[in-house]
């Protein structure tokens, strides 16, 4: 994992999704308000973690305990940068993800809500490959013919 650097900006990570041609306006409104959160929160229960190909970024994810649980995380952006596709970025992100959250405590389970469509088939089938299982499907949740889709995965910690 890599460390932030003082240069690292909520613009530079929209940027970096928005270049992936996958993400709405509106999800991305919501990442600059998350990245923000991140970034000037010291005490933000948000975790903001990247991942860099020699001193340019090639990836992030924002993560965080989900209220109310005593085990539960959730995923709210894993965004690798285009051209870094396919080189292992997205699973050292989310080992070091499913890492700091284990690390805290004795397990987790791990929650990520994704869409239906076609742009996000690529996430949905990278989740499946790193051992998260499809745990339901709200049906036209973010417009019609467009499914919520929910993948989960427990971990225990191995400390």
């Amino acid at each position: 994992m890599s460390t932030l650097t003082k240069e690292l900006t909520s613009n530079a990570l929209v940027a970096m999704a928005r270049n992936t041609l996958v993400f709405r306006d509106k999800e991305l409104e919501i990442l600059k308000e998350l990245a923000d959160e991140c970034l000037k929160n010291e005490a933000t229960t948000y975790k903001l973690i990247c991942e860099n190909d020699g001193d340019k970024l090639a990836g992030f994810a924002i993560f965080g305990k989900t209220p109310l649980t005593d085990f539960g995380w959730d995923i709210y952006w894993l965004v690798v940068d285009k051209d870094q596709h396919g080189k292992g970025i997205g699973k050292k992100l989310l080992s070091s993800m499913e890492t700091a959250m284990t690390d805290l405590a004795d397990r987790a389970v791990i929650r990520v809500e994704t869409s239906s469509t076609d742009e996000y088939l690529r996430a949905r089938l990278f989740y499946r490959n790193q051992g998260y299982r499809e745990a339901g499907v709200l049906h036209d949740f973010y417009a019609q013919g467009n499914d919520l889709v929910i993948y989960t995965k427990s971990l225990k910690s191995t400390r």
